[in-house]
C-alpha cells in the first residue's frame, strides 16, 4: 500500500557487507554499531556515517551468532560455532581474550549482567555457562543441564536482579534461573521442565528495562508477553515457579503468518519491535499491545537493536545490509553516496503516516 511505499522509501540503503547479517548491537553511547555475519568477520560502524565500516575484525572460524556489549567499558563479546568466545576492545578493534567453551554445539547466546561483572552464556546442546567477567579464561565456567531442553536460544541476566537469568529453548519453553551471589558455580546444576508457553520454540526473549514484562518469539508465529512484578519475584524463593505461575496470565500476539525470529526492546520501556519470515517489520505499544506501525522487508531480518535513546532501530538482512529506521518521530534516513552526503533526513508526522496508513 501507499503506506509502506513510503517508510521503505526512506530506509537507509547501505552497500552490501557480507553474507548474510546474524546479529547486531549498539555501544551504551550510540555513537557505534557492532555486526555480525555469516562470514565470520565483525564490523563496526559509525551511524552517522553508515556507507563504509569503520573495522572489520577477523578471529572467528564460523558464523557470529551472537553479540554483546559491555554495560560501562568500551568492551564487546561475540560468539560463534567454534566454541570461542571473544572479548574485542570496542576503540582500538583489539582481540583481548578467547575462552572456548566446553561444548559440541555453537555458542546461542551471551550476555553480560548491568554491573559488568559476570557473564553468561547459552549453547545449542542445552547448556548454559556463567562466569567471571574479567576472568582471563573463565575456568570458573560451569555447565547447568536442563536434560529435557536439546537446544537453548536466548539468555539475559534481570536487570533488577544479577541473580536471576531468563533462558528459552526448545519446545515452547521459558524459564528463570536463581544463582546466588556467592555461588563459584562449579558443578552447578539446574533440571528443569520450565514453563512451556508456546507449541513452537521460544526464539528470542527478552525482558524490559523496567523488569516488568517478558517478551517472547516463538517459531509458532507467536509473541508471548509475560508480566513481572518485580517485588514478588524478589520474595520468591523459587524464581522458576514464579515464571510458571506468571505465564499461565501471558497475552499472545498473534499477528505474524511466519516464524518471528528477531526481537529488539526499546530503552525508553514503551516499544518493542518483532520480525518474522512474513518479510514484516512490526512495532507495538508495550503498555497497551497494539501494534503501532509495521513496513514490509525485502529480505528476512533476525537482528534487530534500537540506540540508547530508543528513538532508531536497526536491523540486519538477510541480503548483508543495515538499515536505521526512526522509532518514534519517522525521521526516515536515505544514504546518497553517489552525492557525497551521508545523510538525508526527511521528517514525516505522526498524523500524515495515520492519514497515508487510512489512505
Amino acid at each position: 500500500d501507499l503506506y509502506s511505499r513510503v517508510v521503505t522509501r526512506h530506509l537507509i540503503m547501505e552497500p552490501r557487507t557480507s553474507p548474510a547479517i546474524t546479529s547486531c548491537i549498539y555501544n551504551q553511547e550510540g555513537s557505534r554499531i557492532i555486526t555480525g555475519s555469516y562470514d565470520g568477520r565483525i564490523r563496526i560502524w559509525d551511524p552517522l556515517s553508515p556507507l563504509e565500516p569503520i573495522q572489520i575484525l577477523v578471529g572467528h572460524d564460523g558464523p557470529i551468532w551472537t553479540l554483546c556489549s559491555h554495560p560501562t567499558k568500551a568492551e564487546f563479546l561475540s560468539g560463534s560455532c567454534d566454541r570461542a568466545i571473544m572479548r574485542w576492545d570496542m576503540n582500538s578493534g583489539n582481540l583481548l581474550t578467547v575462552t572456548y567453551v566446553e561444548t559440541s554445539g555453537l555458542t546461542s547466546c551471551l550476555d553480560v549482567d548491568t554491573k559488568g561483572e559476570r557473564i553468561a552464556a547459552c549453547d545449542s546442546k542445552g547448556g548454559i555457562f556463567v562466569g567471571r567477567y574479567e576472568e582471563t579464561h573463565y575456568k570458573s565456567l560451569a555447565r547447568i543441564n536442563h536434560w529435557s531442553w536439546k537446544k537453548l536460544f536466548q539468555i539475559q541476566f534481570y536487570p533488577l536482579d544479577n541473580s536471576v537469568m531468563l533462558i528459552s529453548g526448545e519446545g515452547g519453553l521459558l524459564n528463570l534461573v536463581n544463582l546466588n551471589d556467592d555461588q563459584d558455580y562449579q558443578g552447578y546444576q539446574y533440571n528443569s521442565h520450565g514453563a512451556k508457553v508456546s507449541e513452537g520454540s521460544v526464539l528470542k526473549c527478552r525482558f524490559t528495562p523496567s523488569g516488568s514484562h517478558i517478551v517472547a518469539c516463538t517459531a509458532d508465529s507467536s509473541i508471548i508477553v509475560v508480566d513481572i512484578n518485580p517485588r514478588e519475584l524478589k520474595q520468591t524463593a523459587k524464581v522458576s515457579h514464579y515464571l510458571i505461575q506468571a505465564c499461565k496470565k501471558s497475552r499472545k500476539l498473534k499477528t505474524h503468518t511466519a516464524r518471528v525470529v528477531g526481537l529488539g526492546v526499546s530503552p525508553r520501556n514503551d516499544q518493542f519491535a518483532t520480525s518474522g519470515f512474513d518479510l514484516k517489520l512490526r512495532f507495538w505499544d508495550l503498555k497497551t499491545l497494539k501494534e503501532e506501525f509495521n513496513i514490509h522487508l525485502n529480505e528476512k531480518s533476525s537482528a534487530l537493536c534500537y540506540d540508547h535513546t530508543g528513538q532508531v532501530l536497526a536491523y540486519g538482512a538477510c541480503d548483508g545490509i543495515v538499515r536505521f529506521l526512526s522509532t518514534h518521530y519517522y525521521i526516515f534516513i536515505l544514504g546518497l553516496r553517489k552525492l557525497n552526503y551521508n545523510l538525508l533526513y526527511t521528517t514525516l508526522p505522526y498524523s500524515l503516516l495515520r492519514e497515508l496508513r487510512n489512505y
